[in-house]
């Protein structure tokens, strides 16, 4: 295969690895590195202009052949965006809900690139112990429901040492409770079975973090493609999130949560619809994630090898690219 030189542009904070849009970009590019592609920032001597960004930062020279891959999370755009995406050469998309959002709009997505998983997130065997130790990861970001996910644990488990819970997030936590104190919110971690981490963690951390955890709960709006989930099943973990918005929906086992399209509540940042969560729906799956939990550590072991191989970046990338590769050859 010939090598080829691919310019890259992306947004400042998308060279930022600890954000899921950061991680994406840094895989596409090393996935297409590892291929044995050139792969320089903004080169206006590669025939291939590729934008991993939001369309406001879309830019290429005139003699580039140039691609838009921008994820989306709700059912509208924000002004200005739909004309620059139709002004590219190429949109493409990281799912098929989004591309399906984005036909909705006029639009006309030529392709769709799910990212992918690494070897790093690897397998491992659970078995139900004495307790159940239960991870959520996504904040502060509001749409990834962290509060929502801490409500429902308290409910179920509040001061019950068999069962823990471990917030992660990505910079100071929102999530708060109301100790019945007018005007007066509570740190979540002031519960003996409930620990915050706010700091940022290399991924070597994460995928540990990912391996001391028996149940994973997600519960999210909205996903442009959606890490979190995908990375705790590679790792056979038994994940309780909803699937509307999940291009591996079919590795869900049944724990599935039950979602529903509403009027976002952050129109300024995401507008149109998003995906409410079912409470009752998050509860059952938990209760039945606990229940059965021997069945679903099973299971979800046996996959993950098939998401590895499925969801493998490189796979991933080459297939993407492939038709490009060949229409820019030079032989």
């Amino acid at each position: 295969m010939e090598i080829m030189l691919i310019s890259y542009l992306t947004h400042p904070a998308g060279l930022e690895t600890s954000t899921g849009f950061g991680y994406a970009g840094f895989n596409i590019v090393t996935s297409l590195q590892g291929l044995g592609h050139r792969v320089l920032f903004d080169e206006p001597e590669s025939p291939i202009q590729f934008m991993f960004t939001q369309p406001q930062d879309y830019a290429w020279s005139n003699n580039q052949y140039s691609i838009g891959y921008t994820p989306w999370e709700s059912t509208k755009l924000h002004d200005g965006w739909q004309e620059q995406m139709a002004s590219v050469s190429e949109q493409w998309c990281t799912s098929e809900l989004n591309k399906q959002w984005f036909e909705n709009l006029g639009l006309s997505p030529t392709k769709v690139y799910p990212h992918g998983i690494t070897h790093n997130w690897s397998p491992r065997k659970r078995k139900r112990g004495r307790s159940i130790r239960f991870l959520q990861v996504g904040g502060p970001a509001v749409r990834k429901h962290s509060q929502l996910i801490f409500d429902v644990f308290q409910e179920l488990y509040k001061g019950d040492m068999d069962y823990t819970l471990t917030i992660k997030s990505n910079g100071p936590s929102e999530v708060r409770y109301d100790p019945k104190v007018p005007g007066v919110l509570g740190r979540p971690e002031l519960f003996p079975n409930v620990s915050v981490i706010s700091e940022n963690l290399t991924e070597a951390q994460m995928v540990s973090l990912y391996h001391s955890h028996d149940i994973l709960l997600y519960a999210s709006a909205g996903e442009g493609f959606g890490f979190i989930p995908l990375q705790g099943l590679a790792t056979g973990m038994p994940v309780v999130f909803n699937t509307s918005w999940a291009p591996y929906k079919k590795f869900s086992m049944g724990l599935d949560v039950d979602d529903f399209l509403k009027p976002s509540p952050w129109g300024y940042e995401h507008p149109g619809d998003v995906f409410g969560i079912d409470r009752a729906s998050l509860k059952r799956q938990i209760v039945n994630a606990v229940e059965n939990f021997d069945h679903f550590a099973d299971k979800a072991y046996e996959q993950s090898h098939n998401i590895h191989f499925e969801y493998d970046w490189t796979r991933q990338t080459y297939k993407a690219f492939q038709p490009l590769f060949k229409r820019f050859s030079k032989d």
